[in-house]
This record gives structure tokens, C-alpha cells and sequence, in this order.
């Protein structure tokens, strides 16, 4: 499934925020360059939802601060409540 997120790089530390509309912020501690924060939100992904790195994928939104992001191995249901 593919789900939208507004990452907020260069933050003070890295948290997952919540579900706005169908868009999910999250805050990041690493700064926006050479892919630091996006490595970052993904490792946060994996060890937030409990899947191997290889099942979540950056589809768009590489520089972006909105990225839409693809998850294999979970429903919308199970998305939902694996993150607050």
C-alpha cells in the first residue's frame, strides 16, 4: 500500500506525530542532506512496524518534504494501528 508522509527534518528529536487527513508527519532528527533524513524515516518505519527494510520503499518525494512512501505485508487496518 502507499501512504503519504510530511517529513519535518532538522528537528530536535525524532518522533512519529500522527495521522493528518491521510497524510502521517513525522519529525526527524537527521538534516535533509544526502538522504540522511530519509534513511532516517525509513529505519524509523521498519522498527516502528515491525517489517524488514526491504518491504518499504521510497517511491516519491526524494527531496521533498512529502513523500509518499510504499509498504508491502500490511493492510490500511493494520497501518493504522501500528502507528499512533
Amino acid at each position: 500500500m502507499k501512504v503519504k508522509f510530511k517529513v519535518v527534518p532538522n528537528s530536535s528529536h525524532t518522533q512519529l506525530i500522527g495521522w493528518v487527513n491521510d497524510i502521517y508527519k513525522v519529525k526527524i532528527k537527521e538534516v535533509p542532506e544526502k538522504g540522511k533524513a530519509n534513511q532516517a524515516l525509513l529505519k524509523l518505519l521498519s522498527h516502528s512496524l515491525k517489517l524488514p527494510k526491504d518491504q518499504i520503499n521510497l517511491i516519491s518525494g526524494l527531496t521533498s518534504s512529502l513523500k509518499t512512501i510504499e509498504i508491502q505485508g500490511l493492510n490500511k487496518q493494520e497501518l493504522i494501528e501500528k502507528l499512533p
